[in-house]
């Protein structure tokens, strides 16, 4: 009795365990998908210079329309994996969904669990989200500036 206690102990852990590491990779998998898309855009738009204006009364109107439609084009298609993997997930109803979920489990990892390198991990995550908040609202800030001036 006391070997089938320890069986069923070690069976749990092992599921939970090997529920955080499928959920964690099929998460980042996905969310690489998204970021590779993203990565594309953003060099045909720099590599062609698409994002500059022309000042020396070239064709901009050509470029811009060549902008939108690589931003349109892109996200057509991220737009459409978005749809396809939302419509393809097992128990969750979005990937925001399961995005909060493996939340949920980092944040149990790191604060219930207490394993240093998760809390070091989490730690930095929230630093990054400050430095992108504050980077955007001082962007917005100057921008608001520019249309005043």
């Amino acid at each position: 009795q006391h070997m089938c206690m320890l069986s069923l102990i070690c069976f749990i852990s092992l599921c939970t365990y090997d529920l955080f590491y499928s959920i964690t990779v099929r998460w980042s998998f996905l969310c690489s998908l998204f970021c590779f898309l993203g990565m594309i855009a953003s060099r045909l738009l720099i590599e062609f210079d698409l994002l500059k204006k022309d000042t020396n009364g070239g064709d901009s109107k050509n470029k811009k329309e060549i902008a939108l439609l690589v931003v349109c084009s892109l996200g057509a298609l991220a737009t459409h994996l978005l749809s396809y993997v939302n419509q393809n997930l097992w128990c969750w109803q979005s990937l925001i969904g399961m995005t909060i979920y493996l939340g949920k489990m980092i944040a149990t990892r790191a604060f219930v669990e207490a394993r240093p390198l998760q809390i070091v991990s989490v730690g930095l995550t929230a630093a990054s989200a400050f430095y992108i908040a504050k980077i955007g609202l001082r962007e917005l800030k100057g921008k608001a500036g520019d249309v005043a001036s």
